[in-house]
């Protein structure tokens, strides 16, 4: 906790953000649940718009775990976890593990289901 009484947004945290908003939840939910003003949680969100519309933009359907991985704010070995645990969606084409940017983007909120 820090000194005005909210969690300290760590890795971790963050994981729990992006498995909420693939749930649904509201970002006042969220905030709730984790323990921080709603507006950390948009921060978060919002932090990582330019690189989204960048690698969205390109034509093609899917990502690489790397790509995913720079618009989620995570770490390669953290995404690569989340594919294994099934957390993060994803495609496999032999040893080529793909992303489709729809699945991110539902993930992400930007499309509600």
């Amino acid at each position: 906790m820090t000194r005005h009484g909210y969690a300290k947004i760590t890795e971790e945290i963050v994981d729990r953000m992006i498995t909420l908003l693939a749930r649904g939840e509201s970002i006042t939910n969220i905030a709730k649940t984790i323990g921080c003003h709603r507006q950390t949680v948009r921060k978060y969100i919002v932090s990582r718009q330019p690189l989204w519309e960048q690698i969205m933009s390109s034509p093609a359907a899917t990502l690489s775990v790397e790509q995913a991985a720079k618009v989620l704010g995570i770490g390669r070995v953290k995404a690569y976890n989340a594919v294994n645990r099934g957390q993060l969606p994803s495609i496999r084409l032999g040893r080529t593990i793909l992303i489709p940017k729809a699945a991110l983007r539902k993930l992400l909120g930007y499309d509600k289901p």
